[in-house]
């Protein structure tokens, strides 16, 4: 820091510039002081109530190139960058270009906005950096996502093909509703192919000493009778098919002992034809 008698000499100096000698005398003594304060912050490395201190002497003596030297130091130490270019910029403006200080003021000038430049790229790269980082994690983060949802799905399937593979009971339910099933649907096939020979012949009956119209209503009445027959098998081999689907998919291979089933099956006669009943625990 520069000593005081610099600093009041400046003052002294300007003074013509500041009003009446009262006002300047007293301008000059808070300049004084407020430089003589902020120089034992500097001292103490307080930059920050150095800087103030400076700041108000500065107001009083804008004109002070001492002031506007410690101010850009001060500044530059702190790393306010911005601060300590105006300032040493102002402190060349004020100088002469032969004065060892404006050389200074100009050496010290490039030293800030070389660090400068160096904290912009630095504060550059850690940006860049920082994004890079962040898109890792992100990339990481759907990565592992999509392993999770791999991982369920696998486990999904295992689970899935676990219980299927316990079921599957072929016992004698099962085989009785399969041949039920393959008796009606092979029964009401043939009967239907005759119902329908028997009255595409019927049809084509002609009236005369070999057949006569009675006859030919009794054939066709048989045919009837024989599709509905054949309608009746056919509808309950669907049905025991289903029973012998439902009966070996929804059923465990090897039921525990505590969970025997008790499934009943029964055909009972309706207005409709025959009507099958499955009932019981599964």
């Amino acid at each position: 820091m520069r000593p005081r008698t610099v600093i009041c000499a400046l003052l002294l100096v300007s003074a013509s510039c500041l009003g009446t000698p009262t006002s300047v005398e007293a301008q000059s003594r808070a300049a004084v002081r407020h430089y003589e304060r902020g120089r034992e912050h500097y001292q103490a490395g307080r930059y920050p109530e150095a800087a103030e201190e400076l700041e108000e002497a500065h107001r009083l003596d804008p004109n002070s190139p001492t002031l506007a030297y410690n101010l850009a130091r001060v500044y530059e130490l702190m790393g306010d960058y911005d601060r300590a270019t105006s300032y040493y910029s102002r402190l060349i403006e004020m100088t002469p270009e032969d004065d060892a200080q404006h050389v200074s003021a100009q050496a010290a000038l490039e030293r800030v906005r070389g660090a400068q430049a160096a904290l912009d790229a630095q504060r550059e790269e850690q940006l860049a950096a920082d994004e890079e980082r962040r898109a890792r994690e992100e990339q990481a983060r759907q990565e592992a996502l999509r392993e999770a949802e791999r991982q369920a799905r696998e486990e999904a399937t295992v689970e899935t093909e676990r219980r299927l593979g316990r079921r599957g009971r072929a016992d004698g339910l099962f085989y009785g509703s399969a041949a039920l099933a393959i008796g009606a649907l092979g029964g009401g096939s043939v009967l239907g192919f005759y119902a329908l020979r028997q009255d595409n012949e019927a049809d084509d009956w002609v009236v005369g000493p070999n057949h006569s119209a009675r006859q030919r209503s009794a054939a066709q009445a048989s045919a009837r009778r024989m599709a509905i027959g054949a309608d009746l098998l056919l509808g309950t081999g669907v049905a025991a098919g289903v029973s012998a689907l439902l009966l070996y998919y929804l059923r465990e291979r090897h039921p525990q002992p505590d969970s025997a089933s008790d499934l009943r099956l029964s055909l009972q006669p309706s207005h409709a034809g025959v009507t099958l009943w499955i009932g019981g625990d599964l």
